[in-house]
């Protein structure tokens, strides 16, 4: 009866009490009592170790749950570097030489065509070149990973100064005082920079050339030369205009030609500012990427055909 007992209280994995008497049923009332009571003070030990373990999970999971939330609000905030970087870019200073002041602040007047020539105003301009490339995330990013579809990405912000324009650039102002129309094409354009002729490859004067005035009307062109990083940073500019009709007969044919020439001092001047690179690291949508990436190589190639074209 004792052993049934023991089994029905779900105690059959503790030592069974030895020296037990079961002779009278006195003797077993006691056994069961005795049983009892072991029972419950084993229960109450075995709820005890389990609270202790239950607790202990709870305190392990709270901190798991708090480091992954921690570390999840890191990843939404992208790394950014900043740098100060100096920036600086030469500009020109481009004054007529005394020969040309004279002759009426540049204007030259032969037969029925008056020219004059002014240097453009150059100016430093700053702007941002941005670049954008995949890179590898490290420390705690790198442990985190990316949320959903995202790639690592590293953009950097560099800015730059340049003189504007970029290449040695004049205005050309004519004033057609003949009673026909007078057309530029024809007229040959020459850059002398430093005492070195400039190949006419490395001049523009497409819009100089495609020029027409109307009888007694005044027109502005552009006639741009060699880029001025390629010029010495000092010296003497000479600008010549040769064989430019001045009279035509009736028929409208040219029937005398001259020549315009014009000297200007050169020197440079370096001027700098004070600027920050921008470094931003982390991670962002692929479709954006792949969006951006695509900004990207359609902005260089616009840069790459405007260089060109200047």
């Amino acid at each position: 009866m004792a052993d049934k007992m023991w089994f029905d209280y779900g105690m059959a994995d503790i030592d069974r009490p030895s020296g037990v008497v079961q002779a009278t049923p006195a003797a077993a009332c006691r056994e069961r009592q005795l049983l009892e009571q072991r029972f419950l003070l084993e229960k109450v030990k075995r709820n005890r170790q389990s609270l202790k373990s239950m607790k202990k999970q709870i305190t392990i999971f709270s901190l798991v749950v708090a480091t992954v939330t921690f570390w999840a609000g890191c990843q939404t905030a992208p790394t950014v570097v900043v740098t100060p970087k100096l920036v600086r870019c030469v500009v020109p200073t481009i004054i007529p030489v005394a020969e040309t002041k004279e002759k009426q602040d540049g204007r030259q007047d032969k037969g029925g065509v008056e020219i004059a020539v002014v240097p453009v105003s150059y100016s430093a301009v700053r702007k941002d070149k941005t670049s954008l490339q995949r890179s590898q995330a490290t420390g705690s990013t790198a442990i985190i990973g990316p949320s959903g579809n995202q790639v690592y990405v590293t953009e950097t912000i560099d800015p730059e100064l340049t003189a504007q324009p970029a290449k040695l650039q004049f205005a050309v102002r004519i004033n057609n005082k003949l009673s026909r129309v007078f057309r530029c094409q024809g007229t040959v354009v020459q850059f002398n920079v430093a005492g070195k002729l400039i190949a006419f490859g490395d001049t523009d004067y497409k819009e100089f050339i495609n020029g027409i005035v109307p009888p007694r009307n005044e027109m502005e062109l552009k006639i741009s030369g060699p880029l001025l990083s390629t010029i010495p940073e000092k010296g003497t500019i000479g600008l010549f205009l040769y064989d430019v009709v001045i009279e035509v007969d009736a028929a409208g044919n040219a029937t005398k030609k001259a020549n315009y020439e014009w000297y200007f001092n050169y020197t440079t001047q370096t001027v700098e500012e004070k600027a920050e690179v921008r470094t931003t690291s982390g991670y962002i949508d692929v479709l954006e990427y792949n969006r951006r990436i695509a900004q990207q190589l359609q902005a260089k190639r616009a840069a790459a055909s405007l260089n060109r074209a200047q």
